[in-house]
């Protein structure tokens, strides 16, 4: 299990590296620029120790967050993040890194502070990913938690009013999750 999630992180980076370099050679052709191996070596190792390629990339910072989550406390209780709440950040991650797999995009923290980010976010999650509303919600919340916590650690200079467009669902919900074989069970355990 461990060399699987070693070799799925490792896939990750590369896909991240990958993505980058696209972005960089549109970039390139945007502004008529010649790309050689000194442009793109210049781009992908800037001589600035928080290189263009750490500082804006969301995905890398959303990976170091959730890696932090685990030892952090929360500010209000004083007690460790609660498991719920680190499973929930590892779910948007992933689901954040399915998104960028399946667009073939490099996130930045500009891309995601847009209403085009938000709607193509949210027609993913319903559409591709078949969530709930409930839940589409939760993970807008956690795009949301990134980017400020970000914002607080100064990794960006985003406004936070850009995720304005990023909506946080809820609807009441009514499903019932056990049948009603399963039902009278534990009713007739509780009336034994």
């Amino acid at each position: 299990f461990r060399k699987d999630r070693e070799a799925m992180e490792k896939n990750e980076v590369l896909k991240r590296f990958s993505l980058r370099i696209e972005a960089i050679f549109k970039e390139a052709e945007k502004n008529h620029r010649l790309i050689n191996n000194d442009y793109l070596r210049e781009e992908l190792t800037n001589q600035n120790p928080q290189s263009k390629l750490d500082a804006n990339d969301f995905l890398a910072y959303v990976s170091e967050f959730c890696e932090k989550a685990k030892t952090r406390l929360n500010p209000k209780s004083g007690q460790p993040i609660a498991k719920r709440t680190l499973y929930k950040y590892e779910e948007a991650k992933k689901l954040l890194i399915d998104y960028s797999n399946q667009k073939g995009l490099f996130l930045t923290f500009e891309g995601v502070a847009t209403s085009e980010f938000a709607n193509d976010w949210i027609k993913f999650l319903q559409v591709d990913k078949k969530y709930a509303l409930n839940s589409i919600g939760t993970f807008n919340k956690k795009v949301k938690e990134f980017v400020n916590a970000a914002i607080m650690e100064r990794v960006t200079n985003v406004q936070s009013v850009l995720l304005r467009d990023i909506k946080s669902f809820e609807e009441e919900v009514d499903k019932v999750y056990l049948n009603e074989a399963e039902l009278q069970q534990i009713w007739e355990l509780e009336n034994l």
